[in-house]
């Protein structure tokens, strides 16, 4: 299936103009429609300079809450699936987001969120790779990892909480109750001492668990993750003593 987006990392007045068009009308007239926002964290976003915000997925309003949210808009990640809605597909090429291949490693997605980074500019990503269906967090994908490791930028951690219940059972629930919580960034530092791009992702995945209550942690409440880490960590020593 091809794509068609638009794209570019240096942004005309004009585009950037789209931007702030796509922000008012999402913090102004969507979101007070449809939520009562509670955002928790705002001194925890990096006033200048690259980031990358990684947070849960649990519905489509997601992404836009991200983009509105944040006091710099960032350029986001979309699986390329949604492209094939027209609606969609005009949207997220108005906001330049990048699609992405779900299934193995999309080289050419996370070389042009590289780029965006590269630019000054923060980028979102949603490690999971798709809506948990469930509310409780998925495993990560390792491709967050990397992004991280080879931009050496600092990760921003947000937890959304309620966003699935705006159109649970296919009825619109308007005004339901949703928190955005922002957290600590994790540093250039910490995320090279991780040293893998697995690791890295696990531990970003747990900083966002920290942030949800615990029926939310799915794969990363703590009893689970941890057998996971001992699974991990026996897995290498096994390999290193080969």
């Amino acid at each position: 299936m091809d794509v068609k987006h638009q794209h570019s990392t240096n942004r005309s007045p004009k585009d950037r103009l789209s931007h702030i068009i796509a922000r008012w009308i999402i913090v102004h007239i969507i979101t007070p429609l449809m939520v009562k926002l509670e955002v928790i964290g705002r001194e925890n976003i990096p006033k200048e300079g690259p980031f990358i915000a990684a947070a849960n997925h649990l519905s489509n309003l997601d992404p836009p809450l991200l983009m509105s949210q944040l006091p710099r808009v960032p350029r986001v990640m979309a699986k390329r699936e949604l492209w094939r809605f027209p609606i969609a597909a005009a949207f997220f090429n108005w906001v330049e987001a990048i699609p992405i291949k779900r299934e193995g490693y999309d080289r050419r997605a996370l070389r042009e969120a590289e780029e965006v980074l590269a630019s000054g500019r923060p980028f979102g990503i949603f490690p999971e790779g798709t809506r948990s269906r469930t509310g409780k967090l998925q495993p990560g994908l390792p491709g967050v990892g990397m992004l991280a490791i080879r931009s050496k930028v600092p990760v921003v951690p947000i937890a959304f909480i309620g966003t699935n219940q705006v159109f649970k059972g296919r009825k619109f629930h308007p005004r339901t109750r949703i928190k955005m919580i922002i957290g600590k960034p994790i540093s250039p530092e910490e995320i090279q001492q991780l040293g893998n791009a697995k690791a890295v992702t696990d531990y970003i995945m747990s900083r966002i668990a920290q942030m949800l209550p615990p029926d939310m942690r799915g794969v990363y409440s703590e009893e689970k993750f941890e057998k996971e880490s001992e699974r991990d960590l026996s897995s290498r020593e096994e390999q290193s003593n080969v």
